[in-house]
């Protein structure tokens, strides 16, 4: 027998709490409402987004055993674990994260070839001597 998967029928709020209503269907019977209610207050100090409560919550009534049980609550142990794991995952993704590949301070494209370090590179005008006159007239308009 193939089992049903619980859908998401809703939610509301009551008093910080957002109540998810989920539907079970049964073979050849009406589908049986159950809720899940997730603390508001104790999703925003361990870090977990509003907009994956209800999966999370769904998570909570898939590990329920007792099928007579209606109504449910997402604890705190469970918030705090499911935080705690997501924040591991990030920092494995993140250490598996390629850095950008950055030039060392010295290699410049246009340095390539030069022994000369980048400093005097930048610092020292380039001049070429057969563009440039000494023998400029002077400010009086006369010449020798």
């Amino acid at each position: 027998m193939q089992i049903m998967p619980n859908t998401l029928v809703g939610f509301t709020h009551d008093k910080g709490f957002r109540v998810f209503s989920f539907d079970l269907p049964a073979a050849g019977r009406v589908p049986t409402r159950f809720t899940v209610r997730a603390d508001l207050v104790l999703t925003r100090a361990d870090g977990i987004q509003v907009q994956d409560l209800p999966l999370l919550c769904r998570g909570v009534l898939d590990k329920c055993e007792n099928s007579e049980i209606l109504s449910l609550t997402f604890a705190e142990v469970d918030m705090r674990a499911c935080a705690d794991e997501r924040a591991s995952i990030r920092k494995q993704v993140a250490a598996r994260k390629r850095k950008p590949f950055r030039r060392p301070a010295g290699e410049h494209p246009r340095n390539f070839g030069n022994d000369v370090p980048p400093a005097t590179v930048r610092s020292a005008p380039v001049f070429n001597s057969r563009f440039i006159s000494t023998n400029l007239p002077s400010p009086g308009g006369s010449q020798l």
